[in-house]
Formats: C-alpha cells, sequence, structure tokens
C-alpha cells in the first residue's frame, strides 16, 4: 500500500544514523538469526499456517530498540493475524 511504502521509505532514510552506534557483530548477528533465518523458517512454514483461517498468534516488541519501528511492525502484523 501507498501508506506502507512511505513507512518503509522514512525508515530506510533514518537507519543509516541509527546503525552507526551498533556494534558490528551485534548487526551481523541480528541480520544473521532474526532476518535471514527467521524469514527462511516462516518461508518453509507458509502452507501449514495458510490451512488454518484464524490461530493463536503472539507478537512481541522491543520500544527500546530504537533501529527498527518495531511497536508499528508488531501492529501491522497484528492487524494480519
Amino acid at each position: 500500500s501507498a501508506q506502507r511504502e512511505s513507512f518503509m521509505g522514512r525508515v530506510a532514510f533514518s537507519i543509516f544514523q541509527k546503525l552507526k552506534y551498533m556494534p558490528q557483530e551485534t548487526l551481523k548477528w541480528r541480520l544473521e538469526e532474526w532476518l535471514t533465518h527467521g524469514c527462511d523458517l516462516m518461508r518453509s512454514r507458509l502452507e501449514l499456517f495458510r490451512q488454518y483461517k484464524s490461530f493463536p498468534t503472539l507478537i512481541i516488541a522491543g520500544e527500546r530498540d530504537l533501529c527498527l519501528p518495531s511497536i508499528e511492525e508488531a501492529e501491522r502484523l497484528s492487524s494480519i493475524f
């Protein structure tokens, strides 16, 4: 949606300023473990989820990360599930 694209654009422009204070090893771990591994895991299980019309879901977001808009993403995911 246009709203989502606008939101991601704002995040993309601000993330480099926020990441310069994050230790390189922390960023590497987050990208490998959270993003890459998490996406691969969910992609492999996507068909399992599609068979249900609804299912209990717990979404956890940290508001003190200050790198990514975690709360907004949690709210977005909540509206999907």
